[in-house]
C-alpha cells in the first residue's frame, strides 16, 4: 500500500482512540525482513521451484510418442 507507505514486515503503532484503533508505520521502519527470515523464505522458494523442476522433467516421461 504505496499510499500509506506500508510495506510487509514494516513495524507499526497502535493507538487507542474513542473512535476505534489508529494504525501508523513507524517512522524509519523500512518493511525489510530480519535475514534469518528472508534466508527461509528464500530457502522455500528455491525448495518448490526444485521440486517443480522435478516434476516437469518427469511429466514428458509418460507421453506415447
Amino acid at each position: 500500500m504505496r499510499l500509506y507507505d506500508l510495506r510487509e514486515g514494516a513495524e507499526l503503532e497502535l493507538d487507542k482512540r474513542r473512535e476505534g484503533i489508529l494504525l501508523r508505520v513507524v517512522k524509519g521502519s523500512r518493511g525489510s525482513l530480519p535475514w534469518e527470515v528472508a534466508y527461509k523464505e528464500m530457502a522455500a522458494e528455491a525448495a518448490e521451484l526444485a521440486e517443480w523442476s522435478e516434476w516437469d522433467a518427469t511429466a514428458g516421461d509418460s507421453r506415447d510418442g
